[in-house]
């Protein structure tokens, strides 16, 4: 699996939200307000950045979405989400998906799609 290819961006959504999460597009220029007004995506884009919220009843509705990430933090003890790949812990504040792989920012690397499909069920759970 090492390019991106049709159907592959469901998997990636369906594996994030089996986690209790959605993804949301962003920019630098961007407030976590303006980020959720716009709400989650429904379809990967290749080489737009995203982010986590959790998900909510209103994935819209910027107070409810901050409350839910304020909780998983207190839960977790975290400050993001994390995905575990090759036995290490890799920050999921910011991924951007390209044609070969998935780069993760924090610390910045770049893994295949093909290890960051089988790594998703270690993706921090949003909620117990």
């Amino acid at each position: 699996m090492g390019l991106y290819k049709p159907g592959l961006g469901k998997v990636i959504l369906d594996g994030i939200q089996e986690r209790g999460w959605k993804l949301y597009s962003y920019s630098d220029d961007d407030g976590d307000d303006d980020v959720i007004r716009r709400g989650p995506i429904s379809r990967i884009v290749l080489e737009i950045p995203y982010m986590l919220f959790p998900i909510a009843d209103n994935p819209r509705d910027p107070e409810e979405a901050k409350s839910r990430f304020w909780r998983f933090r207190k839960r977790t003890g975290k400050i993001i989400p994390t995905i575990e790949i090759s036995d290490r812990d890799y920050d999921m504040g910011s991924v951007l998906f390209l044609p070969r792989s998935v780069e993760l920012a924090e610390p910045e690397t770049h893994i295949p799609y093909d290890d960051f499909i089988e790594s998703l069920y270690t993706l921090t759970p949003a909620f117990d």
